[in-house]
């Protein structure tokens, strides 16, 4: 966050707290002399960090840490619900464009911090990714390596855009479109052929995009998948119920 926000300062957006939203960060960034394209800079701490970095509907210049994505209410609970009859189609994805299970992770003079699923190379064989990132530590490249892994070494159903025509019903989908936001947790739900039983894909939105004019509105919405199954209760030290050794899902 200090990175992104000194940054941000070099670019002229100032310290005004009603015109930012940074949080402060978990991943402790490299030190150096920013050079280049400002916003590249900032997209590099982004994906340091694995948060968000993005302008908010209310103007705001947001930086959210990886953690936002279940401390956050409106990222860790179902903002909206869209059922078959209030979207145009669904394709749903399960190549293996976004897998993964070949992951290694470098950072200036540090070590390669490798990590390998062998189940998934198994059924697929290997699939490899490699990244560096400005960070200072191995232990960070290290459980980069590890999140990267357990979040992509094996397909998932990744629903395509779905697309919106709130005039077909305002009264239902004017709510459920007007206040979207970009992370916004949504559900869409798909019933193949009509027949039980219905599947229900849960993603925070990446991208919203409205197309209006004298005769039409449509509203796509991009969601992409979330991290963790719904369900998993993250590990809190000492909490009766959260704070369980191999029950509790431990955060990066």
């Amino acid at each position: 966050g200090e990175r992104v926000l000194s940054l941000l300062q070099l670019a002229g957006c100032g310290t005004v707290a009603e015109h930012l939203a940074i949080d402060t960060g978990l991943a402790r960034v490299l030190a150096v002399e920013p050079t280049g394209n400002i916003l590249s800079l900032i997209q590099a701490a982004e994906v340091a960090e694995a948060g968000f970095f993005f302008v908010a509907r209310d103007g705001k210049v947001t930086f959210l840490d990886r953690h936002s994505r279940f401390q956050d209410t409106r990222i860790g609970d179902v903002q909206a619900v869209f059922t078959d009859s209030q979207y145009m189609d669904l394709a749903v994805d399960h190549e293996l464009t976004q897998v993964w299970n070949d992951v290694a992770f470098t950072r200036p003079d540090g070590n390669e911090q490798r990590v390998v699923d062998d189940l998934s190379v198994h059924d697929y064989g290997y699939i490899s990714y490699r990244k560096d990132l400005p960070v200072v530590s191995d232990g960070e490249t290290q459980a980069r390596a590890e999140f990267w892994v357990d979040r992509y070494g094996m397909p998932q159903d990744r629903p395509a855009p779905i697309v919106v025509n709130p005039r077909k019903n305002m009264p239902a989908l004017f709510p459920k479109l007007v206040g979207r936001e970009l992370l916004d947790r949504i559900q869409v739900q798909r019933t193949p052929l009509g027949v039980a039983p219905t599947v229900t894909h849960t993603g925070l939105v990446e991208s919203i995009e409205h197309r209006i004019t004298n005769e039409s509105w449509l509203t796509t919405l991009a969601i992409s998948p979330i991290d963790v199954s719904e369900g998993d209760d993250f590990l809190i030290l000492n909490d009766s119920t959260f704070g369980l050794l191999d029950v509790n899902t431990l955060a990066y």
